[in-house]
């Protein structure tokens, strides 16, 4: 009746229970801190194509202005030409000048680059090519790709004549051209020399002076003012010389190139006043060549 009460042992369910339900903790917490690998992956590569796609419109944007970059470095050959001061082109058509340019350009492809591009190359050519060039500048665009080819051209002053042929000289005495090559209106309007010096004659060569250009048409324009006409002006073969035959007049007058073309034909004019006044005249020449005398035949 008395004897002594032991504990109950503890049920070996709950022991059961209580393992499982921690190794279902640890399991699932396992889960949350380390997610499935196949998983991870697969997230990874959706937000790096989805990153990628929208760099898409800055990598072509970075593309058309590279490619615009190079573009722009870029030459055609083909240059558009105009004159200083819109200068007349007397010789040839602007589009000739514009088509040489052109051929010289596309020999060599160095030429096609705004960096590599031998502008001076081209300029001295186009000036060999073409006497009546003063000037050939090419400018390059800044943002565009055709160039501007800017030409000075030396405008025809007068014609010297052989007794084989006619060229077409500018204000400096170099032969730029043949008459075969000027339009006849042009030609109607300049003066004419006879040569009978035998000048050597070379297309982009000086033939006569800067000086005597100068004294040739000073003594035109002088005696054009007097109402007197020149029939024919002449380089003999005496140096320096130049013969001017007027209308209406059996003489001609010799005169001195290297001298004043204003003293010289103010003489003239003086001695043919007087001559005309006493009722003479020279026969064969008046010559004005010293200064301060006049001698006449």
């Amino acid at each position: 009746m008395f004897r002594k009460k032991t504990p109950p042992p503890a049920k070996s369910t709950d022991l059961r229970y209580n393992a499982q339900n921690r190794s279902q903790f640890n399991f699932y917490s396992s889960q949350q801190q380390h997610p499935d690998k196949d998983d991870k992956g697969v997230g990874f590569q959706k937000t790096s194509f989805k990153h990628g796609l929208r760099l898409v419109p800055s990598i072509l944007a970075l593309g058309v202005i590279g490619i615009s970059v190079l573009m722009s470095l870029t030459l055609t050959s083909k240059p558009r030409v105009s004159t200083v001061n819109n200068q007349a082109s007397p010789y040839r058509s602007l589009e000739d000048y514009a088509v040489a340019a052109d051929k010289l350009l596309s020999q060599d492809l160095r030429n096609k680059t705004k960096l590599t591009i031998n502008t001076d190359k081209i300029e001295t050519e186009l000036r060999t090519q073409f006497p009546e060039l003063g000037a050939a500048v090419l400018r390059l665009p800044i943002i565009g790709r055709q160039m501007n080819l800017v030409l000075s051209i030396d405008q025809p002053v007068l014609i010297l004549a052989t007794p084989t042929s006619s060229y077409v000289l500018d204000s400096t005495g170099t032969a730029v051209s043949d008459t075969n090559s000027i339009n006849p209106d042009i030609l109607s309007r300049l003066t004419v020399v006879k040569d009978q010096s035998g000048l050597k004659i070379e297309l982009g060569k000086q033939v006569i002076t800067k000086e005597t250009v100068t004294f040739i048409a000073e003594v035109t324009a002088q005696l054009k003012d007097k109402n007197i006409t020149i029939s024919s002006l002449t380089l003999p073969t005496s140096a320096n010389q130049l013969d001017i035959r007027t209308k209406d007049s059996a003489y001609y007058i010799k005169t001195d190139v290297a001298g004043s073309a204003r003293l010289q034909m103010g003489s003239f004019l003086a001695v043919k006043e007087e001559l005309e006044r006493t009722g003479k005249t020279a026969a064969e020449y008046i010559d004005v060549r010293v200064e301060e005398k006049v001698f006449y035949k």
